[in-house]
């Protein structure tokens, strides 16, 4: 989960001559930006114009209060210092033009909504369209949840007094077009039975996702018969909600608070950072790669890539990376197919790496990873493909994952796999 605004970019100003005129203004704007950056900070990425180098661009993941201390800190490195006066300042302009009546912030998706909100709309989307893709299906929720556990326990007071939060899971986010949108769930209102259950026990000790976790497994285990019933708790009293399940592929889809350009899937969560959700730009880009994550679980990557580490041990570094480049292809050739299923542009998945291959070529290459380009030319061809088979009346299916009951096998195009050197 994820709050804050973006930093958009700045053009012809020396921050070097700047820094001097605006350091009271970035003390007395730091309280501000604070009453933002409190449940996760805002995250600031600048090219830095005091750094030599663009892979050197830095960037502030801290609440304002504790920015107005390492600037008024005289013991702090001089160096250090400056970096981090430029990098907050050219936030802080940025912040302020947003916020200047007449003068929007840019075009994004958290412009409309927030990325919690996008990235539940986005999951619920592909894996309820997807269900033909998956080689078992489970209960689609359409809802994510969030709860004062999560939360450092000196900071979950000022969380309760911000976020409405008490004792109980709250949801955070309803999917739009969801059964459970339909049925009246509601953002903010608080989870008290499940079935006639209570979620479980708020956990003691320091911030944990255990909880949030628990609940999702009692939602799911009850809403396997195709019915979820809910009593929720809103300012008007209690509320008995009964929501017609739908089935597609298993997934949890969350926001992580980082500003890395970076997600993951590990079997059973699909995270996107924060700072991905900003570098997509737009729906359909970031639609491409929650279906890449929701493609690795689906495909069981993670427990491949365990199950091949048990068996061949170490190893040597090349093989696994190998291994792994395999499943980032798999990933990127099934993400094609949940895009277009879901009615998302499968085209946007070859404009979102040449976009990352244009705008990111300073970042060292991972060898667990195919090159930018190498991935556009995969999903290119995985289009064409996917194209090929709408024009012979099939329904779109990736050749090396099981076909949909009752199809059959294309022919008269060449469909081999991927040679290594693809890889």
């Amino acid at each position: 989960m994820y709050f804050g605004r973006r930093a958009s970019g700045i053009v012809g100003i020396d921050l070097l001559d700047q820094i001097a005129k605006l350091r009271e203004l970035a003390v007395n704007v730091a309280d501000r930006v604070d009453s933002q950056a409190f449940r996760y900070p805002v995250l600031v990425r600048r090219r830095c114009a005091l750094c030599e180098k663009p892979e050197h661009a830095h960037a502030i993941a801290k609440p304002a209060t504790t920015v107005k201390r390492l600037l008024a800190d005289p013991d702090a490195a001089y160096g250090r210092r400056m970096m981090l006066k430029a990098a907050l300042l050219s936030g802080l302009i940025a912040l302020l033009s947003d916020m200047a009546p007449g003068n929007p912030p840019p075009p994004r998706p958290a412009a409309m909504v927030s990325p919690d909100q996008l990235v539940t709309d986005i999951g619920y989307r592909l894996a309820a369209a997807g269900g033909d893709l998956c080689p078992s299906k489970a209960p689609v929720l359409g809802m994510a949840i969030q709860d004062l556990s999560q939360f450092d326990r000196r900071d979950r007071a000022r969380a309760a007094k911000q976020f409405a939060l008490g004792t109980a899971p709250q949801i955070l986010a309803v999917a739009k077009g969801s059964a459970a949108a339909r049925a009246g769930l509601r953002a903010g209102d608080a989870l008290i039975l499940v079935d006639g259950q209570a979620p479980p026990a708020q956990p003691g000790g320091g911030a944990t996702f255990a909880r949030i976790s628990a609940t999702l497994d009692l939602i799911e285990h009850a809403a396997a018969d195709g019915r979820l019933d809910l009593v929720v708790q809103r300012a008007d009293g209690e509320h008995q909600l009964t929501i017609p399940v739908a089935f597609g592929c298993s997934s949890r889809f969350i926001v992580s608070p980082s500003s890395k350009v970076n997600s993951e899937a590990d079997g059973t969560y699909v995270a996107i950072d924060a700072g991905m959700v900003r570098f997509a730009g737009s729906e359909d880009q970031l639609a491409v790669i929650v279906a890449h994550e929701l493609a690795h679980n689906i495909l069981g990557h993670r427990a491949r890539l365990e199950a091949w580490r048990d068996e061949e041990g170490d190893g040597e570094s090349a093989t696994e990376a190998a291994e792994t480049r395999a499943t980032e292809n798999e990933a990127d050739r099934l993400g094609v197919y949940l895009l277009d299923h879901a009615g998302y542009p499968p085209e946007e998945a070859a404009a979102f790496w040449r976009r990352y291959a244009e705008e990111r070529q300073h970042r060292r290459r991972d060898s667990t990873h195919p090159a930018p380009l190498q991935r556009v030319a995969t999903i290119e061809r995985e289009i064409a493909r996917l194209q090929w088979m709408k024009a012979q009346g099939e329904v779109p299916h990736p050749q090396f994952w099981p076909r949909p009951p009752g199809e059959e096998r294309a022919s008269g195009m060449p469909l081999g796999k991927l040679s290594s050197a693809e890889h």
